[in-house]
Parts: structure tokens; sequence; C-alpha cells
């Protein structure tokens, strides 16, 4: 009886933290390896937009099609390789 009492008062405790974070926004982002101008693009953009609306707001996304994310990486690339 008293594991159970025990059980019940953890349950408690930690169960209000639980919906808490669950109303935290969350950030997606959605990259692709496709160029900007793929048919792909529109529908992942789509598919995103669906993300968001059935998560009511808490999950916010960001697609990012191959050029974007490669220029990206090859700048910071560039940017933290010193020069031989």
């Amino acid at each position: 009886m008293k594991k159970l009492a025990l059980a019940v008062l953890i349950g408690t405790a930690i169960l209000p933290s639980l919906a808490l974070a669950q109303d935290k926004e969350v950030q997606l982002k959605i990259s692709l390896w496709v160029p900007p101008a793929h048919p792909l693009v529109p529908s992942t953009k789509d598919w995103a937009a669906d993300i968001e609306k059935g998560s009511g707001g808490t999950i916010k996304t960001t697609v990012v099609p191959s050029s974007s994310a490669r220029r990206s990486t090859i700048t910071t690339w560039r940017a933290t390789a010193s020069p031989t």
C-alpha cells in the first residue's frame, strides 16, 4: 500500500510538468536534397504546414532546399577553416 501511495504521489508531481513541456514551441527544420525549383519542395512545404496545423501551433517548421543548406554549410566551413 505504501508503494502505491508513493507512486500516486510521484505521478501527481510529474504530470503537471509534462503538460507544461507540451506547451513549449518546437522549431523543426526540414532539409531537402533537391534544389528550390524541384516539384518536391512545394509538397514538402504543404506537409510542413500540415504539421504546424496538426500541432496546434506548438511546432514551427522551416523547409530548407538543397542550395540554401549547402550554401550555409560551405560558408560555415570557410569561416572555421584555417588557411594552410
